[in-house]
């Protein structure tokens, strides 16, 4: 699915050097805590939570319209999506809307502030088919290092401790892998993951359920050239072809957005 003229429109006028300090002051005139329906994009008439952190691309709707585009094609009713990284809930959200109430959404999120702000995102919304489980997707189940970032979007796992410094917050989260979680839960179709360079663990994580008879979709965003490289090679291992969705925006030029489409799969417009 191709975004409305209208929600591009106001994609290309959000990041454009040339109007996005306009777009962006008047955007932020929404004061925090308050509640607006989405404007644009495939989440439009839903409502959003605004929080006091969060970039004004969420409650626009115009927040990774690649991405969005793709869960729009390839996510289908009664299916189980999973979205590890969560954040506020924007794709949990949009997998929801996707799948129906006929189908399940696992939010995993292991940031209490952005837990908060997920239950409210659903709540809002009447929606009761997300299940949010407050755990770090890794390779090994059990407690791990996190680092709060300078916002909510740029916590994540750490496995050394010279990756922080004076300035950023140390916790200790619950975490899981992908092929324990399945054992208890249904497997999912469709993963999306976007934990801040923690990918490759996530996907260390998740080998038998990436050889089982029913491997899911991946849309994976990938940080740095390394993670990007090792992404692509373990899923090529696994059989999948790997496609690089577009997204023209400055943030992208360093993060890659991967899909991996198991065997036997047809790719979409992307």
């Amino acid at each position: 699915m191709k975004s409305n003229v209208t929600t591009q429109l106001m994609h290309h006028l959000y990041y454009s050097p040339w109007s996005k300090r306009i777009v962006r002051r008047l955007a932020r005139s929404r004061k925090p805590g308050s509640v607006v329906k989405i404007p644009f994009g495939a989440l439009r008439h839903n409502l959003w939570p605004i929080g006091a952190n969060q970039p004004s691309c969420f409650w626009l709707g115009i927040y990774e319209l690649a991405v969005q585009e793709v869960l729009v094609d390839y996510l289908k009713p009664r299916q189980v999506f999973y979205d590890i990284g969560a954040n506020c809930g924007f794709f949990s959200l949009l997998g929801a809307q996707q799948v129906t109430q006929q189908g399940q959404v696992f939010a995993f999120e292991p940031d209490t502030d952005c837990l908060s702000a997920l239950h409210t995102s659903i709540d809002i919304n009447h929606i009761e088919h997300v299940h949010v489980i407050a755990q770090a997707v890794s390779n090994c189940s059990g407690r791990a290092a996190f680092v709060k970032g300078n916002s909510a979007s740029t916590s994540r796992l750490i496995s050394s401790m010279d990756e922080i410094d004076a300035k950023n917050t140390l916790s200790n989260v619950m975490t899981t892998t992908l092929d324990e979680f399945i054992q208890l839960h249904p497997a999912p179709d469709i993963i999306k993951i976007d934990i801040e360079g923690a990918e490759v663990q996530a996907l260390e994580g998740a080998q038998s359920l990436m050889d089982g008879p029913s491997p899911p979709i991946w849309l994976v965003e990938t940080h740095g050239p390394e993670c990007k490289r090792f992404v692509t090679d373990t899923l090529c291992k696994a059989n999948y072809t790997v496609l690089e969705i577009e997204e023209s925006t400055l943030l992208s030029r360093r993060n890659h957005h991967l899909l991996g489409l198991p065997l036997g799969s047809t790719p979409g417009k992307h």
